[in-house]
């Protein structure tokens, strides 16, 4: 598998079959790259000197981030006021939890990493389940969230099992953190960073917090996009809202909140 770069922009993922890697190039005009190990990339994603980018930063760098995060909140409970623990627990695992924070100022952060190792001897156990963090799992949760509006139902069923069930008095990044929340255990995207009350669950009721991942739909009359709230529309599309489909007459640039019925006339007629 390859990446399609054009105008150092990530176009496409491939397989290239019998074709070599120039004839490709030079038949299509693009250059082709391989991915670094473990680092999900992007379409979207910039690339130039043999390194990706998103949003200006390098991925290789959101995604040992996003792994020293991951660590740290396997033991925040750790921290907790009412966690039975001794005193020299406590500061051994609040000095770990300092270096773990220190990585990013490591010398050749991120092309090498050390990881601080957990207190030996911890005495809940389960000091080595707390590093070894699985990193394809952590790339494919940044790829989920990255590519969260054109997963199919079978992509969404099959990457639920990546991901935590909603808590109460957790802290929450906005395009980063995806939780499973009611009946089905549905997926819901983080759009607003916050650290969530028990009054917050994910839902049509907080949707300037979370987004539903519901399947890709083509937005057609005869596929229209559920419509939840906290969504941006799009003149000519087809959206569906309590059992009535409407198509939008334009764009609304920004969001949305109410009702497709409250917007009747201004963006969007019923079909």
């Amino acid at each position: 598998m390859v990446y399609v770069i054009k105008d150092g922009v990530v176009q496409n993922i491939i397989e290239l079959g019998g074709m070599s890697r120039s004839e490709y190039e030079q038949l299509e005009g693009v250059t082709l790259a391989d991915a670094p190990e473990n680092v999900p990339v992007n379409i979207g994603d910039t690339y130039a000197d043999g390194v990706f980018y998103r949003g200006g930063q390098r991925a290789d760098t959101l995604f040992a981030r996003a792994i020293r995060d991951g660590m740290l909140q396997a033991c925040d409970y750790r921290m907790m006021p009412d966690y039975p623990c001794s005193e020299e627990s406590r500061a051994a695992w609040a000095a770990y939890r300092q270096a773990l924070r220190d990585v990013p100022q490591q010398e050749g952060f991120p092309d090498r990493v050390e990881w601080p190792q957990a207190p030996d001897g911890a005495d809940a156990g389960g000091a080595s389940m707390l590093v070894q963090v699985d990193a394809a799992k952590v790339a494919a949760r940044m790829t989920v969230a990255a590519n969260a509006d054109a997963l199919r139902t079978e992509e969404i069923e099959a990457v639920k099992p990546l991901f935590n069930a909603w808590q109460p008095d957790r802290a929450y990044e906005a395009d980063r953190d995806i939780v499973r929340y009611g009946e089905g255990d549905a997926l819901y995207l983080c759009r607003t960073s916050h650290t969530s009350q028990a009054e917050w669950t994910p839902g049509t009721e907080t949707a300037s917090l979370w987004t539903h991942i519901d399947a890709a739909h083509a937005g057609t009359a005869d596929d229209p996009i559920p419509y939840e709230g906290n969504m941006a529309l799009e003149s000519g599309r087809y959206y569906s809202q309590d059992g009535v489909v409407y198509r939008c007459t334009r764009d609304t640039g920004n969001p949305v909140f109410q009702a497709l019925s409250e917007l009747v006339g201004l963006y969007v007629e019923a079909i």
